[in-house]
């Protein structure tokens, strides 16, 4: 997984010295392999439109990847810890991706 996924459409950024045109960074879609604990072998989760632009099926969060990872390693998505000053903080905010285990 990358921060970003890629622009659909070739473009050219001329605030850039030297730009060149390419795929620029693209926040709204992006890919993550997963592997092991279980996961589905060759399973997809999630779907995009035509230009692969923005998600129309499936949408996960990054919140909800981090939450599929504590979720696999057997640490309970609604478990806290507590930070310095002793206050609760939730480990993960999302919702485990469960299709990716069938």
């Amino acid at each position: 997984m990358g921060e970003f996924g890629r622009a659909p459409l070739v473009a050219l950024e001329p605030r850039f010295a030297g730009a060149t045109p390419g795929r620029k960074h693209w926040a709204a879609t992006y890919s993550v392999v997963f592997a092991g604990a279980g996961v589905t072998q060759g399973g997809v989760v999630g779907a995009t439109d035509r230009a692969a632009a923005y998600p129309i099926q499936d949408r996960v969060t990054p919140q909800d990847i981090i939450t599929t990872l504590f979720d696999a390693l057997g640490v309970p998505p609604t478990e806290h810890y507590h930070d310095l000053l002793n206050r609760p903080v939730a480990v993960s905010t999302g919702k485990p991706i469960k299709k990716l285990f069938i």
